[in-house]
């Protein structure tokens, strides 16, 4: 789950970079950075929600 939201990150950050140097659409812009936001955000969900429920050691 982890590597295919990196992988969705890498996507919208080239997907920001192409835009940027293409036709530069600040709407389109926005929505790839967007993107790559909200996944982050959900990759530290996942992250703090991991070490809260981890198992304590002994």
């Amino acid at each position: 789950m982890f590597v295919l939201l990196s992988w969705l990150f890498v996507l919208s950050r080239a997907a920001h970079a192409l835009v940027h140097v293409t036709v530069n659409d600040v709407a389109w812009r926005f929505a790839a950075f967007a993107t790559g936001a909200i996944v982050l955000l959900i990759m530290w969900v996942i992250f703090a929600l991991a070490i809260l429920f981890a198992p304590a050691l002994p």
